[in-house]
């Protein structure tokens, strides 16, 4: 039997009466704005260098808000205008397919490790991470189109079956320019904590191969990517002077904490015959907390014309242990 106790006992009133009182209001982010942010580097190079400098600055850094834009097209390899019988089309979420690796240093010190398996990263976050309704709205920005269920490994991009790569191959017909922005999905920029003014924030891109994130059905299939433009839009943060001397006080006697989920990608050959695998030691004595495992073909992995390589497979799969 249940009885009312006076233990612990405190009164609330509802907050229309709370009439003696302000509610609290923020003064210390005074404004935001994005920086755009160029590459140091050659856009036909292989390597795009972009660097958010802390020289001078007072504003702080919101990595969580700030974008990559993209202004591509895709040609034939000797550079020359697609035919309007040529057809490719790119893989999906082609903003992120397009670079192998991101690789993010603070004051030149690399924070976290990278792979070259930053499409997957990428890839697996936004299948997990959003609805059905965010693929058909605001993910199409980074050229996402759901591609039709069994059929991503079909490259017949004008007659196939697979519907969303016929869909994003209409942004590129005859060398169309077309336009992506998307967030970066590196460890750094899922943090909700903001960088200090004066840390230079160095990014650098990667990019994948052509026969990785394009397919097509084209005899002798020949094409590359041009990127005519590309811009980090950096989210810089505008804050009450007082509240900036008062972080430097701080740090005369602590360092700023940084805590954010390190994501790792590893890829692990099987052979193609095999019944049984294991693999050991795969998180050296750290736990993950979540674990996420998919098999694709090891052709598409490693890039071709005819292979998607986010085509994840249940390859009659009878059981699975993690320990």
């Amino acid at each position: 039997m249940s009885t009312l106790s006076m233990e612990g006992f405190r009164e609330a009133q509802p907050s229309g009466l709370s009439l003696f009182n302000v509610p609290p209001y923020q003064s210390a982010i005074e404004r935001m704005y994005y920086q755009e942010v160029r590459s140091n580097s050659q856009l036909t190079g292989n390597i795009i260098d972009m660097e958010i400098t802390g020289k001078h600055g007072m504003e702080y850094v919101d990595l969580k808000r700030s974008k990559l834009y993209v202004r591509a097209k895709i040609v034939k390899g000797d550079s020359s205008t697609l035919l309007d019988t040529e057809y490719v089309g790119p893989f999906n979420l082609f903003l992120q397919s397009m670079f192998s690796q991101v690789e993010v240093t603070m004051q030149g010190k690399l924070v976290t490790s990278t792979t070259s398996h930053y499409p997957y990263k990428a890839m697996v976050h936004t299948l997990l991470s959003y609805g059905d309704g965010a693929k058909t709205s605001q993910l199409s920005s980074q050229l996402w189109e759901n591609d039709t269920p069994g059929h991503l490994d079909d490259n017949d991009v004008e007659n196939g079956s697979n519907n969303g790569l016929n869909r994003r191959s209409l942004y590129f017909t005859q060398s169309k320019i077309t336009d992506m922005e998307g967030p970066l999905y590196h460890d750094l920029f899922h943090m909700d904590r903001l960088i200090l003014n004066q840390v230079a924030i160095n990014v650098k891109l990667t990019r994948a191969r052509p026969e990785f994130c394009l397919m097509t059905n084209m005899d002798a299939p020949d094409y590359k990517i041009i990127i005519e433009d590309i811009v980090l839009k950096a989210c810089k943060v505008q804050i009450n002077p007082a509240v900036i001397y008062g972080h430097a006080e701080v740090l005369k006697s602590v360092n700023a904490k940084y805590p954010f989920t390190k994501t790792e990608v590893k890829q692990i050959a099987i052979a193609k015959v095999t019944l049984n695998f294991d693999q050991d030691q795969m998180f050296q004595n750290i736990r993950p907390n979540r674990v996420v495992v998919g098999f694709v073909n090891a052709i598409g992995a490693a890039g071709d014309y005819t292979k998607n390589p986010f085509n994840f497979q249940h390859l009659t799969i009878s059981d699975r242990i993690i320990c």
